[in-house]
C-alpha cells in the first residue's frame, strides 16, 4: 500500500496521480494473470518533482521502481552536495534515463553524456530524454574495459542487464564497446565534474584500465562484488586520488560516493 501512495503522488496533478495508479495497477492485474508486465507501447505521464515537471514515458512494471528509486528513495541525492554544480556529467549505464532526468532537473545547467548498450531500453531512453535535446548526447555503447566489441546479456529486468552473464540472463547481443578513455576522446569532453556508475559489475574493469582519474572531480554509483567475486577494498584500490565520502551496503551492491 506505501508503494501505490508514493506512485500515485509522483504524478503532477490529479489527474496524472490518477493515470500513475492506473498503469502502475493495470501492469500488476496483467503479470497476475500471465500477460506480462509491460506494453507494447510507450505511455506517457507528467511526474513532479520538488516544484519540477517533466514528462516520462513508461513501457514496464520495473520504469515505476526506477521513478521509486530515484525520486522518492533519491539513490543519487549524494551530489546534492556537489559545490560548484557540476557542468559536466556522464552517466555510465542510463538504462531508461531516470538518473539523467534527476541530474538535468537538479542541476540544469549541466551537459549530460548517456551511456546505454541495452537496445531494449534506447527507445525508453530517448523518448525520456527527447525534452532536453539541447544539453543531453546518447551514446548507445557500453563503457568497458576495452573499445571494441563485446556482448551484452539482456534479461527481463532491464536494470540487471550487464556485461557479465548471470543466472538471469535471457539473451547475449553484440554491442558497441568503448573504454572509459575513449569515450573521453569521443566526446571531446577534458574535465568531468560527475561520473555516475552503475553498469552491473562492469565497473570493476572499467576502472582498473583507467588511468586519468585527475580528469574526474566526483564519482556516484553502485559497486557489485559479488558478481566478479571481488571485495569493496579491491574497487577502492583503483581510485589513489578520490577520497570515500560516502559507502553505504543495498543488499547485494553498495552506494558509493567518491571526491577528491
Amino acid at each position: 500500500m506505501n508503494q501505490l501512495i508514493q506512485i500515485f503522488l509522483l504524478g503532477k496533478n490529479w489527474f496524472w496521480k490518477t493515470r500513475m495508479l492506473f498503469l502502475y495497477c493495470f501492469l500488476k492485474l496483467k503479470k497476475l494473470f500471465g500477460f506480462g508486465d509491460y506494453f507494447r507501447q510507450l505511455h506517457r505521464v507528467k511526474i513532479q518533482f520538488q516544484g519540477k515537471n517533466f514528462d516520462f514515458y513508461l513501457k514496464s512494471i520495473l520504469d515505476f521502481y526506477l521513478l521509486r528509486e530515484v525520486f522518492i528513495d533519491e539513490h543519487y541525492a549524494a551530489c546534492k552536495q556537489i559545490d560548484p554544480a557540476p557542468k559536466v556529467i556522464f552517466d555510465m549505464g542510463s538504462n531508461i534515463g531516470a538518473s539523467v532526468i534527476y541530474f538535468k532537473l537538479i542541476f540544469p545547467e549541466a551537459i549530460v553524456y548517456c551511456f546505454e548498450p541495452n537496445p531494449g531500453c534506447l527507445p525508453s531512453l530517448k523518448a525520456n530524454l527527447q525534452q532536453f535535446s539541447q544539453s543531453v548526447f546518447i551514446m548507445d555503447a557500453a563503457i568497458a574495459p576495452e573499445s571494441g566489441e563485446t556482448l551484452f546479456f539482456a534479461n527481463d529486468q532491464h536494470w540487471s542487464a550487464s556485461l557479465f552473464h548471470r543466472d538471469c540472463s535471457t539473451e547475449s547481443i553484440p554491442v558497441r564497446a568503448l573504454s572509459l578513455s575513449d569515450a573521453l576522446i569521443e566526446t571531446g569532453v577534458s574535465h568531468i565534474d560527475l561520473m555516475k556508475f552503475d553498469v552491473e559489475g562492469a565497473e570493476y574493469g572499467i576502472f582498473e584500465s583507467f588511468q586519468s582519474f585527475e580528469r574526474v572531480q566526483h564519482f556516484i554509483g553502485e559497486i557489485h562484488p559479488i558478481i566478479v567475486h571481488k571485495t569493496v577494498e579491491d574497487f577502492l584500490t583503483y581510485f589513489p586520488r578520490h577520497k570515500v565520502i560516502n559507502l553505504s551496503s543495498a543488499g547485494a551492491h553498495y552506494h558509493l560516493h567518491l571526491a577528491p
